[in-house]
């Protein structure tokens, strides 16, 4: 059985025993019915509304009244006018209740004979104790004129995990109204419930389609100027900020399964995976990654293992944290030893090297209202025959503040690489090369004259500026221009030499936000001018 496989079903598996565990906490599904149900989901409280003969069924509870208000983030639901709770020891009614999903206390006002609040535990209000609820127990926000992110008649809530609309209608302030057949909005309030395993593209749109308050699944309608319009299916699965597991297919024309996995072993320790398998390559079919990284009280211990097809390599790293000497400069510290095999290489499949990396940063300074920074890196590679390549890059930024809601940002970068193959006497003996100069000659009798004396060197120059007016909210507009002057320069493979790119970013309802990019690629690939939009809605 392949790694993917496996670890297909081990996601499977993984999914069915943390469903479990959040089932025997709270009611595993609510099923909520009324003339109208409309969902708000507010920064500060995320509220599921009903008005209109409400019918809420949770396990073998039903609860009846004229209207609720759940606030979904305190699992706390309040439904008054003629209420009526049947299906536990004994029938309840009253004119109010107020009931804790996760705690499973409840409280129902009485106004017959004489008004009354009492304690009501299993429903029974043979048991039931007579006294005040806590302060703040049947408080509801007011929605009156507020218009729902969505709304229907029809509600299933899975505590702390999602709510599904059955249909569902999303309302506008222009009047016409989108209305599809079923919409399923996650409540897992989780950083990684987001993430996605796909390739990049253009335009990405998720359609949620399953959740519970571990995974969520979804499919996604697409577009890259590779393969067009294109469909996927994506699922997500959490165990809080200790691990998460997220795995996309791509069945159609790009036909690929992408799988991104991390895991916090112990404080300090953790590991990231992540794996393609391409069904249409003939050539290199499967790529992975694996990373195991130890963060010390000084040093920072990192093992790496890749692959890519039949090729694959290894490297252990140990750096340093960034230090700083105060008003003086900061530094940071690597070292690495790695093993390469390069299925083909030529002149040689497999290599050892060492690796060093410095970076140093100097001090933010303020001048005429400008934010300054700068930092310098310096990277060395050698292999166990006569190659080097050194690198460094200087890179200054710079931001201001124009007017409270217009900023400035700059940033100039500059890059040189030499890469040279050198007469090391010693490595070249015991690994039994030629000579610098001479001919070296493949299995097959093909001759590369000169091969270990080339030296090569590459500077690549980029300037960036970019402009950002802020609105309202999350409204904003945003102009960035790069410039890039590369020797020698790539037609078509670097970067182009003048990019422009503009995005806007404009919140149409509080719980929808739309942005648009257009942008320009000047002199590339021996095009002049190369247009592409971009396009995203979230909430």
């Amino acid at each position: 059985m392949s790694v993917l496989r496996k670890l297909a079903f081990a996601a499977v598996a993984w999914s069915f025993c943390t469903g479990v565990a959040f089932a025997e906490a709270m009611p595993s599904k609510v099923d909520v019915r009324a003339d109208s149900v409309g969902f708000f989901p507010y920064a500060n409280a995320t509220l599921l509304a009903a008005d209109g003969h409400v019918v809420v069924r949770t396990g073998t509870r039903t609860i009846l009244g004229d209207a609720m208000r759940w606030d979904l983030q305190k699992n706390r639901l309040v439904v008054t006018g003629n209420v009526r709770i049947v299906g536990g020891p004994s029938e309840v009614d009253g004119v109010a209740y107020a009931r804790n999903l996760a705690t499973g206390e409840a409280y129902v006002v009485r106004i017959d004979p004489i008004p009354a609040t009492f304690a009501v535990r299993y429903d029974d209000m043979s048991s039931a104790r007579e006294g005040p609820a806590p302060p703040g127990y049947f408080d509801s926000v007011d929605l009156d004129g507020q218009r729902p992110y969505m709304r229907s008649h029809h509600a299933i809530v899975t505590p702390g995990g999602s709510v599904r609309m059955l249909p569902a209608e999303f309302p506008t302030a222009a009047g016409p109204s989108l209305t599809l057949p079923t919409y399923l909005y996650t409540l897992v309030q989780n950083q990684y419930i987001a993430l996605s395993a796909a390739p990049a593209a253009s335009f990405d749109q998720p359609y949620s389609l399953f959740g519970t308050p571990a995974s969520l699944t979804a499919a996604h309608l697409r577009y890259d100027s590779t393969n067009g319009v294109t469909e996927a299916l994506d699922n997500r699965l959490v165990d809080g900020d200790k691990a998460y597991l997220v795995t996309s297919v791509l069945p159609f024309r790009d036909s690929q399964f992408d799988l991104h996995a991390f895991e916090v072993i112990r404080p300090g320790l953790q590991q990231t995976l992540t794996a393609t398998h391409l069904f249409g390559d003939p050539f290199v079919r499967d790529l992975l990654s694996y990373q195991l990284q130890e963060s010390g009280k000084l040093l920072t211990q990192t093992i790496q293992f890749n692959q890519v097809g039949p090729s694959n390599s290894a490297e252990f790293d140990v750096g340093t944290y960034e230090h700083d000497i105060k008003h003086i400069f900061g530094y940071q510290l690597k070292a690495s030893y790695g093993y390469d095999h390069n299925y083909g290489g030529f002149p040689y499949t497999n290599d050892y090297r060492v690796g060093g990396d410095a970076l140093i940063t100097a001090p933010p300074i303020t001048i005429f209202n400008t934010n300054l920074t700068a930092k310098y890196e310096e990277s060395f590679t050698a292999y166990d025959y006569p190659h080097e390549i050194t690198t460094g890059t200087t890179t200054v930024t710079a931001g201001r503040k124009i007017t409270p809601s217009v900023s400035l940002f700059a940033q100039v970068q500059f890059e040189q690489s030499d890469n040279h193959y050198s007469d090391l006497a010693v490595g070249r003996v015991a690994l039994g090369l030629p000579p610098p100069g001479s001919p070296y000659y493949a299995p097959d009798g093909t001759p590369y004259p000169g091969y270990f004396a080339y030296s090569g060197l590459n500077t690549y120059r980029s300037y960036e500026l970019q402009s950002t007016i802020n609105g309202r909210g999350d409204d904003r507009v945003q102009l960035t221009m790069y410039y890039n002057h590369d020797f020698p320069q790539f037609h078509g493979y670097g970067p182009a030499p003048l990019y422009v790119s503009l995005d806007i970013v404009r919140r149409i309802t509080p719980s929808l936000r739309i942005e648009v990019g257009r942008s320009y690629s000047f002199g590339w690939d021996r095009q002049y001018l190369s247009p592409q939009y971009t396009f995203g809605i979230s909430p």
